[in-house]
């Protein structure tokens, strides 16, 4: 409401660090370093700004060391461990109702329980084998070796095509 009146015109929050030319300027050399090639991560961003920061003379009481962003994401894990325990317990009161017909229904399923073993070879990924022509293939070779040796060379032997 006081926004509206004219009676609070500053933005909210802390004051700004760095002018609208610095900004300005950061948002420049971090584009033209994008287009040449060479983009900044947000870490890399983080050691620029520190760096501005330390030659100009500034010192920023809330950052830790000048540094930009907090460490506590990173040092944080994603779930306490005093918290593992409870949350897996809770989802294990959830899953409990429908557990053990999930797990009869799985191994069902598979043929595990009760055991099917038609269900289970109808699961296994069969080729078909084509077992004519792999004969002929064995055939053919026995055949061929056959001639060489009735005809006593050997190098009609080593000659021989098995493809």
């Amino acid at each position: 409401m006081n926004k509206l009146k004219q009676k609070h015109t500053r933005s909210p929050g802390k004051l700004p660090i760095f002018s609208k030319e610095e900004e300005e300027a950061f948002v420049s050399y971090i584009s033209a370093m994008s287009e040449f090639g060479f983009p900044l991560t947000t870490q890399d961003l983080r050691h620029v700004i520190r760096s501005f920061l330390d030659r100009s003379g500034r010192l920023i009481s809330y950052f830790e060391k000048n540094m930009p962003g907090t460490l506590e994401g990173l040092k944080n894990n994603v779930l306490p461990k005093q918290a593992f325990s409870l949350l897996l317990k809770k989802t294990l009161e959830i899953l409990e109702p429908h557990l053990k017909k999930n797990l009869e229904s799985g191994f069902r399923k598979f043929g595990i329980h009760p055991c099917d073993i038609e269900s289970l070879l109808q699961r296994i990924a069969r080729t078909e084998t084509h077992q004519e022509a792999v004969n002929a293939t064995f055939l053919d070779i026995l055949k061929a070796t056959k001639i060489a040796c009735t005809n006593g060379s050997t190098e009609a032997l080593q000659s021989l095509d098995y493809t």
